[in-house]
């Protein structure tokens, strides 16, 4: 895509244009997806999801986008972001999980034997 076709699909979807932010969408999500694949840490379902978080970021803020011939760069700076973001989340559920189990084998462990059913 020439740079001003890309210029000017992002000033029509900063303006509510919805074919110029779908085809935008469209342009770009299999490469949003690939770069998410890449970091080799999310599954199918949360690179979905993050990319779809992705668009929604950078949709909102195209107004601050000042060079469109960034906007590739910029895209894939909120993707890793995000995805940094449901990587950290994720942990934070398993590590919560874990102590939850843990807490609740302790907490088991302490009732007597004969009181436990």
């Amino acid at each position: 895509m020439a740079m001003s076709e890309l210029a000017r699909q992002l000033q029509a979807s900063r303006e509510g244009d919805e074919a110029s932010t779908r085809a935008l969408f469209e342009r770009y999500r299999p490469r949003v997806l690939r770069l998410l694949d890449g970091m080799g840490s999310l599954d199918a379902d949360e690179q979905e999801d993050v990319a779809q978080d992705t668009f929604a970021r950078a949709f909102r803020s195209l107004g601050s986008l000042t060079d469109p011939s960034r906007f590739e760069a910029w895209l894939y700076a909120i993707a890793r972001n995000r995805a940094r973001t449901a990587l950290e989340r994720r942990q934070n559920r398993e590590r919560t999980r874990e102590q939850l189990r843990e807490e609740t084998e302790l907490t088991v462990a302490q009732v007597p034997a004969s009181l436990q059913a």
